[in-house]
């Protein structure tokens, strides 16, 4: 049976690499592969599957080969690829890592390891007139991946149309959009935030820099740094809290490390921050969804943890991307 997959791409490479890809090599380049230990072949060997690789691994075991694959923000924002699988993914897939950048301070920045047998078949603009609205609200997902079938059949009139009906005139909200990724790409917004974050800010300084950060990125939700003389009781830095839908208070704990260049006591890090579950549970009532450590200044390419996520510069560097934006909108509403 042939199937419908949504498929999300890291949106911090310029979309010219992965189009080229697709085109040129029949290859759908999926971005969080940057380690040997992530090639999925080794992966689904193990008893527990890594969190960060979840969603990689459904790609490689559920898509077959003829089952269509579609991108959006290909070729550019506000178009859609479809693509078609050549082969079942779990038997073409390969894992190879592409040197795609190189950071201001000199040191290769490699990654998008993933790699999915597909060739190009079409493109379309998602407010195409052909384009049906479920389908439309479908493609806001934020997922890397999910399960499209239930829209097989507006899919399946959009391949058929001629290619020029299918991308029409682009409406100047998509326009705008446009020019904003591009510039934001072009400029390395986030690069140089990082960079002059890391000149201002030295170890606990970059607590109070992401509270300030995430309290615009998320203004409905409490964020507050618990750093101090009880931090080795709990090992959170900065605190999350968000209502819960049935009276239940979410957490999520975060624990900030300023190491340069290499992670030190790695271990030491996550067995802290692993104390956040029973420490906010019994001192405030909270329920901890996600524990993360962010290194500042350090890369980090071990294997991922069940239970806590690692943040290494160059993730910081996207989120401050995000927090950038979200600031930028709160300084123009009190000015």
């Amino acid at each position: 049976m042939t199937r419908f997959w949504g498929f999300r791409t890291d949106t911090s490479v310029p979309r010219k690499y992965y189009n080229d890809q697709l085109e040129s090599r029949c290859v759908l380049r999926q971005g969080w592969g940057w380690h040997e230990r992530q090639n999925l072949r080794e992966v689904v060997k193990q008893a527990d599957t890594p969190r960060e690789q979840r969603t990689n691994i459904r790609m490689y075991r559920d898509v077959r080969k003829g089952d269509f694959i579609l991108v959006p923000r290909l070729p550019e924002w506000g178009l859609v690829t479809v693509a078609q699988a050549v082969e079942d993914w779990k038997t073409g897939y390969r894992f190879e890592v592409d040197e795609v950048k190189i950071d201001d301070d000199g040191t290769h920045r490699t990654d998008y390891g993933h790699q999915f047998p597909a060739e190009y078949l079409t493109c379309f603009n998602r407010n195409n007139k052909h384009v049906s609205g479920d389908l439309r609200q479908t493609l806001k997902c934020r997922s890397r991946f999910w399960n499209m079938d239930r829209y097989s059949e507006s899919i399946l009139k959009i391949i058929g149309k001629n290619k020029n009906e299918l991308i029409g005139f682009k409406s100047l909200e998509n326009r705008f959009r446009e020019s904003v990724g591009r510039v934001v790409q072009e400029a390395k917004l986030a690069d140089l935030l990082h960079k002059a974050l890391s000149e201002e800010f030295a170890g606990s300084g970059w607590e109070y820099a992401l509270v300030a950060g995430l309290e615009d990125l998320f203004p409905y939700y409490q964020v507050e740094r618990t750093g101090g003389r009880n931090e080795k009781q709990h090992g959170t830095d900065i605190l999350i809290t968000m209502p819960g839908p049935l009276g239940v208070k979410y957490g999520i704990a975060i624990q900030v490390k300023d190491w340069k260049r290499e992670p030190k006591n790695i271990e030491e890090a996550i067995a802290q921050i692993r104390k956040a579950d029973d420490f906010w549970r019994e001192e405030r009532g909270l329920r901890i969804v996600e524990k993360i450590v962010i290194l500042t200044e350090a890369d980090y390419t071990e294997g991922p943890y069940d239970d806590v996520a690692v943040v290494d510069r160059h993730e910081l560097k996207k989120l401050l991307g995000r927090m950038a934006s979200s600031t930028a909108v709160a300084i123009d509403e009190d000015a």
